[in-house]
């Protein structure tokens, strides 16, 4: 590269052959953060910058990407170039850039997967695998940021409706401060669909596209059946909060399938009230043992006593039909306590009685003792 001005938009001015700081930066899009930076190396005999790279056996090497440069200033600020062919005297537009592809195939290799036929909720899916460039025979291993391999559960796989309800981001194992294996470790949360599905490695590029890995030249998949019962335990109470003229109401519950706990279920709850039409849609947060706990706060007119029946549904379900069932079912019965509140706190009140008593009887007092004198 040799860097030059076009002050006219016509005349090219070459740079006088000082050494400065350009850089090639290499992007999945030329709106993309930026994946890697290399400093140009300077030839003070021609004035020009050479750059080179190495293809990293990443997973946010594979793919397309652009090549923009530019120039960073003494203060650190960082100019775009614009790309100028000196053949044709044409100026490219801003946006047009080098680019190139590296379309290759990934292989799993050494993988330890035990197969099976059904999982049920709260079965534990752990084996290792290993993955391999087909033309270079590398290793590939993570990229930057979500370039990563990932564990997928599909379903109706191959057809229109088809919809992937669990994406685990599989982690990378190190040993000696290099990479060794990617091991999976996924436990069926309520996330995933019951029923038919198939279980699928893929990795990640830095634009966001998806990579099949392949076993024997197929897809590396299995096919599998989610199922199991689960069963709900609940614990709820509601209570006034004193001279606040608010009603807090608090519910608690896990999921369990054969006795083991189910952790990871991203929820939200839609409360319907008592003797209304109202209702309230709250997320279900979790709590430090992997309970589910849906919380919420209301005025004292707005709080009826009554069934709150609260259905619980999964995201998930939201992303895949416009309509859905909820995925649990639970209630709470609130009993407001009768009358109204007095809006004074008992001790204050006790004070008050006693006040108003030990004023009159030093007004009776006072009164007899007048009396006496007369």
């Amino acid at each position: 590269m040799l860097p030059a001005n076009l002050p006219d938009l016509r005349a090219v001015q070459e740079l006088t052959k000082t050494e400065r700081s350009f850089f090639l930066n290499i992007q999945s899009s030329e709106s993309s953060r930026v994946l890697y930076s290399y400093p140009g190396t300077f030839n003070s005999a021609t004035g020009q910058y050479s750059f080179g790279f190495e293809l990293l056996p990443t997973f946010d090497s594979v793919g397309t990407h652009v090549i923009t440069f530019f120039y960073k200033t003494s203060s650190g600020f960082s100019i775009p170039l614009k790309l100028f062919d000196s053949e044709t005297n044409y100026l490219f537009d801003v946006g047009q850039t080098f680019s190139y592809n590296i379309d290759t195939k990934l292989s799993v290799v050494e993988d330890t997967f035990t197969k099976t036929d059904k999982l049920e909720y709260g079965n534990n899916v752990a084996f290792t695998f290993k993955v391999v460039d087909e033309v270079s025979k590398k290793n590939v291993w993570n990229g930057l940021g979500d370039a990563t391999g990932y564990l997928l559960l599909r379903h109706d796989v191959g057809n229109k409706g088809g919809f992937t309800s669990i994406k685990y981001s599989v982690p990378q194992v190190e040993k000696n401060g290099k990479p060794s294996h990617f091991a999976v470790d996924w436990s069926v949360n309520p996330n995933a669909f019951n029923g038919l599905a198939t279980l699928s490695l893929v990795a990640q590029s830095s634009n966001g596209d998806l990579i099949t890995l392949t076993k024997a030249g197929k897809p590396w998949s299995v096919d599998v059946t989610i199922g199991g019962s689960i069963d709900v335990t609940k614990k709820s109470h509601s209570a006034e909060l004193g001279l606040s003229n608010l009603v807090s109401f608090f519910v608690e519950f896990e999921l369990a399938c054969n006795q083991k706990i189910l952790k990871g279920a991203d929820l939200f709850a839609s409360i319907k009230f008592p003797k209304t039409e109202e209702t309230l849609q709250i997320p279900v947060g979790v709590g430090s043992q992997g309970q589910y706990q849906v919380s919420w706060v209301l005025k004292n007119k707005r709080a009826p006593g009554g069934e709150y029946k609260i259905d619980i549904f999964r995201q998930v379900d939201t992303k895949r039909n416009a309509t859905v069932e909820p995925f649990v079912r639970i209630s709470h019965t609130h009993s407001p306590p009768e009358g109204q509140p007095f809006p004074i706190r008992t001790e204050v009140l006790v004070f008050l009685i006693f006040l108003g008593s030990f004023i009159w009887a030093s007004y009776k007092k006072t009164e007899i003792s007048a009396l006496k004198k007369v």
